[in-house]
């Protein structure tokens, strides 16, 4: 059963032994930096400063990491034209672009890029696992933390079955036409939602079968929040902060 790419970069990332307390600090602050601060330079400083821990000390692949960009990126870039266009009906139809609401959606794309790489960071450096078991410190509520995980857990089976599925219907010239190939995507979607709901059941009863109450007892080993780690962060965080009150009294 092969897993997911973000995932196995998580698990293969030069980060992995890191502490999940520095690398929360290092993702929230950028995150929290980029809705703080004026959009520019900050989103552009901190979108260079991500991708380069990323490919750089993370030792994140360059293929896993455009990959992972690709779909919330061309999100934004749709998301951006919608903000940036404006619709007139009356008294006739027109499609305007101002300067201002131009201005405004490079402002929301610049923020959304720099605020989703952030994101990325701890995505592609973290484990799932490591993930679960820091909202468990947190106090999280238990039966948040069980539904999240066991969503995790079932995301693997119904990719490999889809995988299954699919390779079968390609086999038998499931999409040899326009027509075949919309059957064969609600077949698809058919045996998925069965198998997922069928899954979903037997794992219910082997859980209560083995007094399941609230919550998943397993070990938990974390790895230490390394000092230099954390100092590294805040002095990163403090330039950003400077680089912008800089660039900005300069403008």
């Amino acid at each position: 059963m092969k897993g997911l790419a973000i995932d196995d970069a998580a698990w293969s990332s030069r980060w992995r032994d890191h502490g999940l307390g520095g690398k929360a600090f290092l993702s929230v602050g950028l995150l929290a930096l980029t809705l703080v601060l004026p959009v520019w330079p900050t989103s552009l400083t901190v979108a260079i400063a991500v991708t380069c821990l990323i490919l750089g000390p993370a030792g994140t692949d360059v293929r896993v990491f455009r990959r992972a960009c690709t779909a919330p990126l061309g999100f934004i870039v749709l998301s951006s034209i919608a903000v940036a266009v404006t619709v007139h009906v009356d008294p006739s139809l027109s499609i305007q672009v101002s300067e201002t609401s131009l201005l405004r959606a490079l402002e929301v794309a610049g923020r959304a890029a720099a605020g989703t790489l952030a994101v990325l960071l701890l995505s592609l450096t973290t484990p799932m696992t490591d993930l679960m078991s820091g909202l468990r410190r947190a106090r999280v509520p238990a039966g948040c933390v069980e539904v999240a995980s066991l969503m995790y857990r079932m995301l693997f089976v119904l990719l490999d079955t889809t995988r299954t599925v699919r390779r079968s219907q390609v086999a038998r010239l499931g999409n040899v036409s326009v027509k075949q190939t919309i059957k064969s995507s609600a077949d698809l979607m058919a045996v998925i939602l069965i198998r997922s709901w069928d899954q979903a059941r037997r794992l219910e009863q082997g859980l209560a079968g083995r007094g399941y109450t609230n919550q998943l007892t397993t070990l938990d080993d974390p790895p230490p929040t390394k000092r230099v780690f954390v100092a590294a962060t805040a002095g990163l965080l403090l330039v950003i902060v400077t680089l912008t009150a800089t660039v900005r009294s300069a403008v």
